[in-house]
């Protein structure tokens, strides 16, 4: 039972401090793109992470170093993840040769403050509470890694739920629109949550999950029906979304790394 109060804390530390400087706080007229809002939970999550990290290294002890760089798991994980977006990445950089605008585009990035929260600031705050802290607790309390795997990322998918309320308070009588983006919202999130935690018990590393999360923010969401260019470039387009899919799953053995540390978690009792 400790193990799950334990986790729900971390969850709550990290979704109340979104709300911890009043201009970020829920009200109608709140633009949540709106830079000084972006600055201020920026820094709440980064807080909250903090804190969140001390508290694991106190549970469960010095032995798990998170900060270790494993460049070949890293390189794999990212080739992974890239598989499945192999038609999002044909529409970027052939059917609308962004390509020629990549500088531009980075350059933006680096002084965008959305660019940073998605790619940079949430993944980074969120692998450092969902995986390297909520992950080891569960260890330590000797969870199997299949029940690791598919009911940890559970409180990553609920800590998305937020966003509802945010919505409902800008959108008062869309309760139904409301309803779906929660459903859909956390289905995604609690099934990337999968992926991310199979990398981190692979690694015991932050970065190829927090890579790999920054990686697919960049991408977003794949197109899943419409036009993409002329005729046969849609063609291409989904054969190669459907061809990703299963070169994803082909190859999910290249990320069954044996630990490039040994963590021996110290089993508290935490059930």
């Amino acid at each position: 039972m400790r193990v799950y109060l334990i986790s729900f804390f971390f969850t709550a530390i990290y979704v109340v401090s979104l709300y911890t400087f009043p201009v970020a706080r829920p009200r109608p007229s709140l633009n949540r793109n709106d830079p000084k809002v972006i600055t201020a939970r920026c820094i709440s999550v980064l807080l909250a992470s903090s804190v969140c990290c001390i508290l694991t290294r106190l549970i469960i002890g010095p032995s798990l170093n998170v900060f270790t760089f494993p460049t070949d798991q890293v390189l794999k994980s990212l080739l992974h993840a890239a598989t499945i977006f192999i038609g999002p990445l044909y529409e970027v950089w052939i059917v609308d040769k962004e390509y020629r605008l990549f500088f531009i585009h980075l350059k933006d990035c680096l002084s965008n403050a959305i660019a940073w929260r998605n790619i940079i600031i949430g993944p980074l705050s969120e692998e450092l509470t969902f995986r390297c802290c909520i992950v080891p607790i569960c260890e330590a309390a000797g969870w199997s890694r299949l029940k690791i795997i598919f009911v940890a990322p559970l409180l990553f998918g609920m800590a998305h739920i937020h966003h509802t309320y945010e919505f409902l308070l800008a959108y008062p009588n869309a309760y139904i629109a409301a309803a779906l983006q929660t459903v859909v919202q956390f289905s995604y999130t609690t099934v990337f949550g999968w992926y991310t935690t199979h990398l981190f018990l692979s690694t015991h590393s932050l970065f190829p999950s927090f890579l790999v999360h920054a990686f697919c923010n960049s991408m977003g969401l794949p197109t899943l029906y419409g036009k993409i260019g002329n005729r046969n470039q849609t063609r291409i387009y989904y054969t190669l979304l459907l061809l990703g899919v299963l070169i994803f799953y082909m190859t999910w053995g290249i990320t069954d790394f044996n630990n490039h540390q040994d963590f021996e978690p110290r089993l508290v009792p935490l059930n």
